[in-house]
């Protein structure tokens, strides 16, 4: 049986720490796929990558919001939906003042690829949550990392 930093003895197969929600990582960054009920951990860090409102559920729900692994995840989630919507309105924005409307192929073809851009990073971030490993996207993840140690 593991010791948690707080002290308190994590049982075997235990995904994190029953006091204080810390996870129970081994030495490669990764984490113990059983939650202690419902969806398993890392099934529950993948589907906050859908939309945001899994984030939003599973940094409310009880035991999820007290896992650290799964409120890094719903963060970054979070924080890509929103960097997302920010790029969208912006570029959206500066195209309508050069004169570009909705029906123009330039347009369109920037909001695309905004849209593959944030498509292919949800996925890749899903996949990663699913195997276990805290993937970080650059400055996303930092911010992330620091809300998630913020306990709701």
């Amino acid at each position: 049986m593991a010791k948690c930093s707080c002290g308190t003895t994590i049982p075997e197969g235990a995904g994190f720490c029953p006091e204080c929600g810390k996870n129970a990582a081994d030495s490669k960054g990764r984490v113990s796929s059983q939650g202690q009920s419902g969806v398993s951990t890392h099934t529950a860090a993948a589907l906050t990558y859908f939309t945001f409102i899994p984030a939003l559920v599973f940094l409310v729900l009880k035991p999820y919001n007290k896992n650290s692994f799964i409120r890094f995840h719903a963060w970054q989630s979070l924080c890509l939906t929103l960097g997302y919507a920010a790029v969208y309105f912006v570029v959206s924005f500066l195209l309508s003042l050069l004169g570009m409307t909705m029906s123009s192929r330039i347009y369109n073809l920037y909001i695309d690829f905004i849209d593959a851009a944030y498509f292919i990073l949800s996925v890749v971030c899903m996949i990663q949550a699913h195997y276990g490993r805290r993937f970080k996207l650059p400055r996303i993840g930092d911010i992330a990392e620091k809300l998630a140690q913020i306990e709701i």
